[in-house]
């Protein structure tokens, strides 16, 4: 009988924002894993938000120069707004958009199959630590990178 061939998994690297530092047993555990700090940050959330009041929120934004990290609209309706930093409470009243606030947080970045991203999601969940979000932020194949 003639063995079937299968493709080999495609490789990404991932980024994981975790909502604490990774222990360096799981950092070491899936070498060459990088960490990263990110800054505190303020996600600008609204569900009900028309492309005119996203247009208006980020004139205000760009207005105090604030650093704009992401704008995303989520599978709901509405836009998700991520800046940099905590904001203080009178620049939220200026904004006028419900927020949240992320503390300071790690990023792992890791490269390799979804495989190895499973095994690193499964330890992080065992060992407690947060996951504030995953991203896939490139994709490559045989034939190389994907744009």
């Amino acid at each position: 009988m003639a063995a079937i061939a299968t493709a080999p998994a495609p490789s990404a690297t991932y980024e994981i924002d975790l909502e604490g530092e990774p222990s360096a047993d799981l950092v070491a555990r899936f070498a060459p894993c990088r960490v990263a700090r990110r800054p505190a940050q303020t996600l600008l959330v609204s569900a009900d938000a028309s492309q005119d009041d996203l247009a208006e929120l980020l004139q205000r934004v760009l207005a105090v120069g604030l650093p704009l990290e992401e704008v995303h609209r989520p599978a709901l309706p509405g836009y998700v707004v991520r800046v940099y930093g905590e904001l203080d409470d009178a620049l939220l009243r200026y904004l006028r958009w419900p927020h949240v606030r992320l503390p300071e947080q790690a990023a792992l970045l890791l490269d390799g199959p979804p495989a190895r991203l499973h095994a690193v999601l499964r330890d992080c969940c065992r060992l407690g630590v947060g996951i504030e979000r995953v991203r896939r932020v490139s994709h490559t194949s045989a034939a190389g990178p994907k744009a």
